[in-house]
């Protein structure tokens, strides 16, 4: 049961379920998993990243990496979430989280290819999950720099 956290708090539990469906997109990011990452948006979502503004599911999942027809033996990339912060706006929540991308190279090792910020606007869906509703994709840094 969700326990009522004192006003303009955030509650632990949807503090928890937040922290999921950020760790999920992630996950699923690397795993070129379009079809599940559409589910965690709103079906009218706005996604702002590298230049674009890509606005619905339909939008969204066009702009993403292929499905890969098969489950790779090990993911290509792998995002890292930190620094994850939530606050309540009105009945939505805002979170910003710090993320770096990882990319394995030639020699068998890991590079820092990318790194930013997550700028999240969250509304619950119609069945009362946390879903993301617009999306801000800050680079700190250029792709391989």
């Amino acid at each position: 049961m969700l326990q009522d956290a004192p006003k303009g708090e955030v509650a632990v539990e949807e503090q928890v379920a937040i922290r999921d469906l950020l760790e999920r997109y992630c996950r699923y990011i690397d795993d070129c998993s379009s079809s599940k990452i559409a589910d965690l948006f709103t079906e009218d979502a706005v996604l702002e990243a590298m230049g674009r503004r890509l606005v619905g599911r339909n939008e969204i999942v066009a702009f993403l990496p292929a499905e890969p027809g098969v489950v790779r033996e090990r993911p290509v990339t792998q995002h890292l979430l930190s620094n994850v912060v939530i606050e309540r706006s009105g009945q939505d929540l805002r979170a910003e989280s710090d993320w770096a991308m990882l990319r394995r190279n030639q020699e068998g090792g890991v590079d820092v290819v990318l790194a930013g910020r997550f700028r999240d606007r969250l509304s619950r869906d119609e069945r009362g999950r946390w879903r993301i509703g617009e999306r801000n994709v800050v680079a700190l840094t250029r792709m391989g720099r």
